[in-house]
């Protein structure tokens, strides 16, 4: 189970980042269309182009919906400096974060889609291998209403009898509880926990201190990698910068260069932090 979840969210990764390039790719047509005053209905079939040649497996619906939106939008705007106007759209009325809040809920729903059934696979594998027993890992960095389950050992609810009895004289929660509401444990996007599936005969008479450190289930840190307030500050201004360099190759203006330099500046500083 462990290495099927860091497939997923590497996957989420990955499908996030074709999503946040195909985006900028889709605000850079807007651009040039605008700019050569072609018809909204040429700016859509670029659009759709667009996404057809950038791995329409990874392409979403709304995102699109919500550029040509965007197009129709720009195509009203009546000012002698289109370029500035543009960009003002763009990134002062935060289209860009709309974007990517659809991008995030996108590739979020998938990968928990992805998740449950790799969760449930993994359970009735386990089951064909009588491996009932399922031991949480821990972390120090752990958010703090994860603490309360983490490191413990849980049962399956359809062991067979002997491993449910062992189960109750050791006053174990079932795996199905703690994945479930309240706890959410492993289940919850981003959380990082896992667990060892273990056989009744590798769990019994064995102190879950001797278990934790047999299958070495404690570290520092959680596995995967974490959305820190810097990892999001990062990934924003990259984004950033990718759109505004999209946009400068387009047609360069005083103010592109500007916010630029800046977005280098803030990426650099929170890089180095």
């Amino acid at each position: 189970m462990r290495r099927e979840l860091e497939r997923i969210y590497l996957e989420k990764d990955r499908r996030k980042r074709h999503l946040m390039s195909l985006k900028n790719k889709y605000l850079a047509i807007i651009y040039d269309g605008c700019l050569k005053n072609e018809a909204a209905r040429r700016i859509h079939k670029r659009l759709y182009d667009e996404t057809i040649n950038n791995k329409p497996q990874y392409a979403d619906k709304f995102l699109l919906g919500m550029m040509i939106k965007m197009a129709n939008r720009a195509k009203k705007i009546k000012d002698a400096d289109l370029a500035t106007a543009l960009f003002a759209m763009f990134w002062d009325s935060k289209i860009s974060d709309k974007a990517e809040k659809v991008i995030n809920h996108t590739v979020s729903k998938q990968a928990e889609m992805r998740k449950q059934e790799a969760i449930d696979n993994t359970i009735a594998d386990n089951r064909d291998a009588g491996r009932w027993f399922y031991l949480a890992s821990s972390h120090a960095d752990c958010a703090k209403d994860h603490i309360p389950y983490q490191g413990r050992l849980y049962v399956d609810e359809k062991a067979p009898p002997e491993a449910m009895a062992y189960a109750k004289s050791r006053g174990l929660y079932t795996v199905q509880w703690v994945m479930g509401a309240p706890a959410w444990f492993i289940t919850r996007p981003n959380c990082r926990h896992y667990f060892v599936s273990l056989t009744l005969r590798q769990v019994e008479g064995r102190p879950l201190k001797r278990l934790k450190r047999k299958y070495k289930t404690h570290t520092r840190e959680g596995d995967r990698e974490f959305q820190t307030p810097k990892h999001r500050a990062v990934e924003e201004y990259r984004d950033r910068l990718e759109m505004l360099r999209g946009l400068y190759r387009i047609q360069p203006t005083e103010k592109l260069k500007r916010q630029i330099l800046k977005a280098e500046m803030l990426l650099k500083k929170w890089e180095n932090m």
